[in-house]
This record gives structure tokens, C-alpha cells and sequence, in this order.
């Protein structure tokens, strides 16, 4: 049997047809790259949240938003809802990802502790040291041990970066001083004080750690005289509690002791 020639060509049309693809709509295949996470906020204080976006990177250089399925690594530290909303919880650093078509992206956020506000409680007498020295001042207080005296605390925070201004002894404030916070989620605080008398005070407040609303530390109180040598150091903790408002006037708290003057030299 002959095949005639409108038939022969019309095998040759689809042939060619079908080696390119035919009238196929949907044009070249593409394939997955990478993901493009972005995060609203990189540094967070707990308590606050931020927004985790994602694109799908195609080869020809498509894209396509990835709209849900993240996840955190340290949710301890931050979590993430199925839609991207992150939560900071904890000090730390948490990497939010997602996963899609094969293709993983990821961002990471630092949290920071929440320190602002004002913080009332006791910092508890350890122990005083006098450095030897030649000196006209303040030699160390008769406290024993364990006696707790109220202080005050007041604490400005920008991400990272703290303010406070410390509460002396006698109820004046130290000048505000600011400190970064490190990574384990403390900081350090150190300020002076000329007092009346010519005694210059320097506190070294060291804040280690704050969850919730409760904040443990210590406090160094050191004070010496221009122009003498040595000096006296007084060692103390803390145990503060976040408190609303305003700092009202201040009255002996905790163990209802009050603070002794430093003793003055004959």
C-alpha cells in the first residue's frame, strides 16, 4: 500500500512538532535556587515581634513569595507562627527558616532581655574590704552579713543598650550611665559620685540576669579620697523586682533595715 504524498507530509508536520515542543503554552521548565528570607526587625526585645517574608528564586530569574511553613531552631529564644510572626521570648539568637521545593532560607534574630522600667528591692550586705593606704574618708560600715537595705533602679533600654540610673545608699542617685548588653544577657553600669564630704563613690552595678520581672546582681561600692592612697570597697547583691510608675519617696524596704553611714575616720 502507497502512501500518498499529503499523507507523508503531514507525518513530517507532527514529527517536527513533537521534537519542539508542539504548541506547549507553558514555556521552559524552571527550577528552584534559593530563598530570600528577610526579617521586619533583626534585634528584639522579649516581648516584642516582628515579620519573617520569603521569596522562591527560580532559574530565568522568576520568584514567587513563600507565604507559610516556618520554624525556628531555639524557640526558647523566639518562636514563629505557620504564617511568619516571631515572637521574642528569651535572651539569645534564634535562626527562623522555612523550606520550600527543596530550597531552605533562613535569618537570624538576637533577642535581647526586657530591662525598661523601674526596679525596687534589696541589695544584702556580703562583705567590706579596706585596701591599706593612707587616707582621710570613709573606713567600712558595722553591717553584718546578710543585712539587706532597699535600692532603686531605674532602666531606659533601646534594643541593646541600657540606661539606669542607680539609687545611692543615702537616696540620692548615681548620674545615669549606659551599657551594652552582652550575650549572656547581663550588663555593667558603672558611675560616680562626689559626696558633700569629698569622698568620691564609685557603684559598679553588674546586672546578671532578668526573667520575668525579677533581677539578681551586684553591686560594688567603692570609695576613696583624691590625693591618698588606698581605698574601701563594699560588696553587696541584688534582688529587684520590676515595679509600675513612678520611683515614690524613698522609706526602708525588705527587711526594714536601715542603711549605716560609713564610719568616719578620727
Amino acid at each position: 500500500m502507497s502512501m500518498t504524498l499529503s499523507t507523508l507530509l503531514a507525518l513530517l508536520l507532527a514529527a517536527t512538532l513533537a521534537a519542539c515542543g508542539g504548541n506547549d503554552a507553558t514555556g521552559p521548565t524552571t527550577t528552584p535556587t534559593s530563598i530570600n528570607v528577610t526579617l521586619s526587625a533583626g534585634e528584639l526585645v522579649a516581648g516584642t515581634t516582628a515579620r519573617a517574608t520569603a521569596s522562591l528564586l527560580r532559574s530565568g530569574g522568576t520568584s514567587s513569595a513563600v507565604t507559610t511553613g516556618w520554624l525556628s531552631d531555639n524557640p526558647t529564644v523566639a518562636t514563629v507562627t505557620n504564617d511568619g510572626t516571631v515572637t521574642a521570648l528569651n535572651n539569645g539568637r534564634a535562626t527562623i527558616y522555612v523550606v520550600s521545593e527543596g530550597r531552605q532560607g533562613q535569618a537570624i534574630v538576637r533577642v535581647y532581655p526586657a530591662y525598661a522600667g523601674t526596679w525596687s528591692g534589696d541589695k544584702v550586705y556580703r562583705r567590706c574590704v579596706e585596701v591599706t593606704g593612707e587616707w582621710s574618708g570613709s573606713t567600712c560600715p558595722t553591717s553584718s552579713p546578710g543585712a539587706a537595705f532597699s535600692v532603686d533602679l531605674r532602666i531606659s533600654q533601646t534594643l541593646g543598650s541600657v540606661t539606669g540610673v542607680p539609687e545611692l545608699f543615702a537616696g540620692d542617685a548615681y548620674p545615669p550611665t549606659t551599657a551594652s548588653i552582652d550575650g549572656a544577657g547581663g550588663f555593667e553600669l558603672v558611675s560616680s559620685w562626689v559626696a558633700p564630704d569629698g569622698v568620691h563613690i564609685t557603684a559598679t552595678l553588674r546586672v546578671l540576669s532578668a526573667t520575668a520581672d525579677q533581677l539578681t546582681g551586684t553591686l560594688l561600692q567603692e570609695r576613696s579620697v583624691p590625693g591618698f592612697e588606698g581605698h574601701m570597697v563594699e560588696e553587696l547583691e541584688l534582688f529587684m523586682t520590676r515595679t509600675a510608675g513612678p520611683l515614690a519617696s524613698r522609706s526602708p524596704r525588705g527587711r526594714g533595715v536601715k542603711e549605716p553611714a560609713p564610719q568616719e575616720m578620727p
